[in-house]
């Protein structure tokens, strides 16, 4: 960890400009550079362990834009977070684990609710995973158009019930709760046993099943498939062009760089529109956080606003009529930031087929 962090330490300007934190705020100390100096004068004993040192390792969006401009394929997202959790077992924790009001059983009453009867089933072949971003009153048009297009793509496999709406670890590991994120992981892996296929509609669900997992000693990678993939291999193009607008697409960090999902979501939006979607000023393995990133919005949610402005600005600039993305996360960040915002969840778009 140590030889990890002095790479940084003495490499301040491959990505002063990639991080969305130190672009919103002007704060070098907030940069991939300041942020790895913070912790690694924090594990030298350089500085007292307060809320002002500490801060630095919390304001990250997990967002890899800068190992994206890094010569030396440096994850400084998983460095900060091994910083804050290596802090909090030494009581030096920003976030608690108690600040987290995600209630399972609401979850599931609303997933039920929301879901076709018939696939409210014990046994599934396919499990759907929609992701906590999802499971609440602002996700459900999402979740609405999610059935909607396994209809359309005769999917008869995919079923929902309580092992659906299951935490995968990623929040509590991004609050620096690492016991709590193995529990949760260990709950999800043991359950998701029972399913040859878990369909996984939030991204940061797949990056951490996919790449975290398996660094807990636990591996499904053979179960688990993002929603865009399983919609898109299933997908009929034979009918293009039932979407009318100019459609930009937003890549969320989590699909994008963490996955490397960039093409499946644009050729469906080709099918969809029958145009090549409007590629943003900073798009693919440049694309900006939608600010949405934990645990960034928990610490310091103006800064986190500002963020999301920046994305707004570039939609904007792009002459596009609507702004698509794959991330519930990322939809409710842009509909929060402008009233009247045209943004849509990628199912929402591909819904509106006709079969």
């Amino acid at each position: 960890m140590d030889r990890k962090l002095q790479l940084c330490l003495y490499c301040p300007t491959l990505c002063l400009s990639r991080c969305p934190v130190s672009l919103a705020t002007g704060n070098i100390t907030y940069s991939p550079w300041g942020k790895t100096s913070s912790a690694w004068r924090l594990e030298k004993g350089l500085v007292p362990a307060d809320r002002e040192t500490v801060l630095p390792t919390y304001m990250c969006h997990d967002c890899l834009a800068c190992r994206e401009a890094c010569n030396h394929d440096q994850d400084v997202p998983s460095m900060l977070a091994e910083t804050r959790i290596e802090l909090a077992g030494s009581g030096h924790r920003l976030l608690s684990s108690e600040q987290d009001n995600f209630d399972m059983e609401e979850a599931w009453r609303l997933l039920r609710d929301t879901a076709p009867s018939w696939r409210r089933v014990e046994e599934c072949q396919a499990l759907l995973v929609p992701g906590r971003e999802l499971l609440d009153k602002d996700g459900i048009k999402i979740l609405k158009a999610i059935f909607n297009v396994l209809d359309l793509v005769d999917d008869k496999v995919v079923g929902v019930n309580r092992d659906s709406v299951l935490e995968c670890g990623h929040h509590p590991y991004s609050m620096a709760d690492m016991e709590g994120a193995k529990r949760e992981a260990t709950r999800a892996f043991n359950r998701y046993g029972r399913y040859s296929r878990v369909v996984l509609a939030s991204p940061h669900c797949a990056s951490f099943m996919r790449l975290k997992w398996p660094q807990m000693g636990m591996d499904r990678s053979k179960q688990a498939v993002t929603l865009l993939e399983f919609v898109g291999k299933k997908v009929d193009v034979s009918n293009p062009g039932f979407y009318p607008k100019k459609v930009a697409y937003h890549d969320p960090c989590h699909l994008g760089r963490h996955l490397g999902l960039y093409q499946v979501a644009r050729d469906l939006l080709k099918w969809a529109t029958n145009h090549r979607p409007v590629e943003l000023a900073y798009s693919r393995n440049r694309a900006y956080c939608c600010g949405g990133g934990y645990p960034v919005d928990s610490v310091a949610p103006q800064t986190a606003d500002r963020v999301t402005d920046m994305l707004v600005e570039l939609f904007e600039n792009s002459g596009a009529d609507v702004l698509a993305t794959s991330c519930g996360r990322c939809k409710q960040r842009l509909k929060k930031a402008k009233k009247g915002l045209k943004v849509f969840h990628l199912m929402e778009i591909i819904g509106k087929a006709k079969k």
